[in-house]
């Protein structure tokens, strides 16, 4: 046994031996084998011989004996990024409550946008712009991007006028194109019956899209797209809205190119006589209201003085006349010449057709109500005359004046209205509210339609830029994830407007863009607002800068406190500082298990959505601005501090959020510094000199231009102001905003002011239109 086992260790010993004299001999095979190839090399490069010769002699005999492991060096290849995939865009019904393939399909026209206004924007020598000398230290070369843009804009402004023009009104709006604004009411009027027929749009008859970009911005402001198609008796258009599905088949989903059928391109020139293509637009074409004739003006001028221009100005070429024509004036003779049609044809004004809550309502209903909301139209009628005979190259201003004189006139009045309380020498607030909405329409706008749609548009840029560029969550692989979200936040919010109906709500950037989507199918947009608020829910656009941080705050405290869930998760130091400041120091200080966030993870959608944002040229709201910032200075120290103690880096706060003009913006930020000047709210625009008007500043000085009149104190859509002298002026003890019988704000513009028995406040759109009843101050 024993000798067995001894054997069996030889033999394993004999074993290892022979295996470590065979790896030997492999070894110094490969090294005569490299030593082959060497010496072949050297034959072919001398300097290869010679390293190989250095390497050989430094190289210690250990290493060639002993058991050298075998390396090899490879290039490392980079692993390239996941290819793209397009999402999928499965059904996109119309006139339905937005899905998910809605907001994808809307974020890919944006992106066309996006892509269109890239063009524009740096191609030269379109437009053969010029920039006027406004002394802000930007480059020329932005400037001038930024005047090529509102030059283009423009354009396609007068051409979407000339294509709404070649819409045909339908029976079914008959009625309202021609309704009775007189005393002998139509009482078979179908106010109950708000519905149309669905237009069909396809690839061969959309319009391009310069145009299609105006539309959509023209639905994002409900109310006004509403009683336009209302007063124009346009009620399928109205009832289509966008036609998503058309549009998604004509953009491309990768590049997003705009691609219609040849036949697109015939149809669009044969009804509005306009070339397909914006860059190919002739001049201006307008008709002279002082003889009647024909004009042309230049889109821009050396001097500044282009219909698309800050200073446009021209005279009729007819030696004859000699009137002057700029934006004021054509302004002034578009209310006239609607002025006449209410006179002869009963065609109403704009802003007298909804009621408080945007509403239409039947006169066999409401009599009263509605008598109210009509009264402008009675009024005008009453002062035609006047309205007419105003000096010719007067603006607005005169309109304004020739109302004021009107409303001091009891007789005047009285026959204007049939309410017991005109009687006593008082107005209603239901009355002011409709003349402010009138006028409204008028201010810096000579085109068809009840709002200027070159702000409405230029309005749009901030947040078509977040969604397209900034965010780019068409790119996502969230995406699907983001826009599910983005829906079912939308309808808590909307049901939170429904709960607190009198304060203004801001919304969040996925929010809004479900808002937005929504807002497109204009007829279930009001059904489905109708019925969950009792109203007709507006977007406010134009929403003062300093009302905005304070809504925002009031928005995420209701918003956690009704849904137990963050309404703002951010980290940047803007939304931690609300959070710091909606949290209250008891609650902090007993907080077992208190929520932290990291400055470095920044959720950008849940950033309030600020691309309506507008300012309001008052000492009393600047005032107010400034305590703003003192008092987010002053909690963005404290949060500093209490990170510091706690060992945690404070948040940042870089100088391109736009600090230096109020810290507000957490979303308005850009890579180069641009002072707030407000041309059409936060657009990244150069200054206000390149554009034609500023719809995106509130004047509310006594007398300022764009201001109400006296006795109907308020502002209009863009530009105003509380008219000056008696009941008018802003705080003053009757009618004012925020006076002891306070009048709110304008027609979703704001009003100025707050407090007071009356409560000034927001409009009757108010923060996204929770206009409340005019007591309390209408959306304040």
């Amino acid at each position: 046994m024993e000798n067995l086992i001894f054997r069996a260790l030889d033999d394993d010993e004999s074993k290892k031996k022979k295996k470590k004299k065979d790896k030997k001999k492999k070894n110094n095979d490969g090294i005569a084998a490299d030593s082959e190839s060497s010496a072949a090399g050297s034959e072919r490069n001398p300097s290869i011989d010679s390293r190989a010769s250095q390497s050989t002699n430094d190289t210690e005999p250990s290493e060639v004996e002993g058991d050298v492991p075998a390396y090899s060096e490879t290039a490392e290849v980079p692993i390239p990024p996941p290819a793209f995939v397009a999402p999928m865009i499965r059904q996109l019904q119309p006139n339905v409550f937005p899905t998910m393939d809605h907001c994808m399909a809307h974020l890919k026209l944006l992106h066309a946008f996006s892509a269109m206004r890239d063009q524009i924007e740096n191609t030269d020598g379109i437009f053969f712009a010029t920039v006027p000398a406004v002394g802000e230290p930007i480059t020329d070369d932005l400037r001038l991007k930024d005047k090529r843009w509102s030059i283009f804009v423009s354009r396609a402004v007068y051409r979407f006028t000339a294509w709404w023009n070649t819409i045909p009104a339908q029976k079914a709006g008959a009625t309202w194109h021609r309704l009775n604004t007189g005393y002998d009411f139509n009482h078979d009027m179908e106010y109950a019956t708000i519905s149309g027929k669905y237009m069909p749009f396809d690839m061969t008859n959309l319009p391009p899209l310069d145009v299609l970009m105006v539309w959509h911005a023209y639905t994002l402001n409900p109310r006004c797209f509403f009683q336009d198609c209302l007063r124009y008796g346009r009620m399928d258009f109205w009832f289509t809205g966008l036609p998503w599905a058309a549009i998604n088949e004509c953009i491309d989903s990768y590049t997003f190119e705009y691609k219609l059928a040849d036949s697109a391109v015939y149809k669009w020139e044969a009804k509005t006589r306009l070339p397909f293509n914006n860059l190919d637009t002739p001049n201006y074409e307008g008709q002279c209201a002082g003889c009647g004739n024909a004009f042309e003006a230049p889109w821009n001028a050396p001097d500044d003085t282009g219909f698309a221009d800050r200073n446009f100005k021209l005279i009729c070429p007819t030696l004859s006349c000699g009137k002057v024509h700029n934006m004021d004036t054509l302004s002034k003779d578009k209310f006239i010449r609607e002025a006449n049609e209410l006179y002869s044809s009963n065609y109403p004004m704009p802003g007298t057709l909804l009621d408080l809550h945007g509403l239409p309502k039947s006169i066999t209903e409401h009599e009263k109500a509605w008598d109210n909301f009509t009264m402008p139209n009675r009024l005008l009628k009453e002062v035609i005359f006047n309205v007419r005979t105003v000096p010719q190259n007067s603006g607005v201003s005169a309109i304004r004046t020739v109302l004021e004189t009107a409303l001091k006139s009891s007789t005047t009045v009285s026959r204007a209205s049939t309410t017991e309380r005109i009687t006593q020498g008082k107005l209603l607030n239901v009355h002011r509210l409709s003349i402010r909405r009138m006028m409204s329409a008028y201010w810096d706008n000579p085109w068809p339609q009840s709002l200027n749609l070159i702000g409405a548009v230029l309005r749009q840029g901030t947040f078509v830029s977040k969604m397209a560029n900034d965010l780019n969550w068409y790119h996502s692989p969230a995406l699907g994830n983001t826009v599910s979200r983005a829906c079912t936040r939308y309808n808590r919010f909307i049901s939170l407007m429904r709960a607190r109906s009198r304060k203004i709500l801001v919304p969040t950037l996925d929010i809004d863009l479900a808002w937005h989507t929504h807002q497109t199918m204009p007829h279930n947009y009001y059904t489905y607002t109708v019925r969950a608020t009792a109203r007709f829910v507006d977007h406010d656009d134009k929403i003062d800068e300093s009302k905005l941080s304070t809504a925002f705050e009031y928005t995420t405290k209701e918003y956690q406190k009704i849904y137990k869930e963050a309404y703002s998760e951010c980290g940047c130091w803007y939304c931690q500082v609300v959070r710091q400041q909606t949290v209250g120091s008891v609650s902090r200080i007993f907080s077992k298990k208190p929520i932290e966030f990291d400055c470095g993870t920044d959720e950008p959608r849940n950033h309030l959505s600020t691309h309506g944002v507008i300012r309001v040229e008052d000492r009393a709201m600047e005032m107010q601005r400034k305590m703003l910032k003192a008092n987010l200075d002053k909690a963005y120290k404290k949060l500093c501090e209490e990170r510091k103690k706690k060992g945690k880096k404070p948040p940042a706060r870089p100088d391109y959020w736009g600090y230096y003009y109020g810290p507000y913006y957490p979303y308005a930020y850009y890579p180069y510094g641009v002072p707030y000047i407000p041309p059409f709210g936060m657009d990244p625009c150069i200054g206000s000199g390149v554009y034609g008007c500023n719809p995106g500043c509130v004047a509310t000085a006594a007398g300022a231009y764009g201001n109400c009149i006296a006795g109907a104190c308020g502002t209009q859509v863009a530009n105003g102001g509380c008219g000056g002298g008696g009941c008018g002026s802003c705080g003053g003890d009757k009618a004012a905003c925020g006076g002891s019988n306070g009048a709110c704000g304008g027609h979703a513009g704001g009003g100025c002011g707050s407090g007071g028995d009356g409560g000034g406040g927001g409009g009757d759109g108010g923060g996204g239109g929770c206009g409340g009843g005019c007591g309390g101050g209408c959306g304040g």
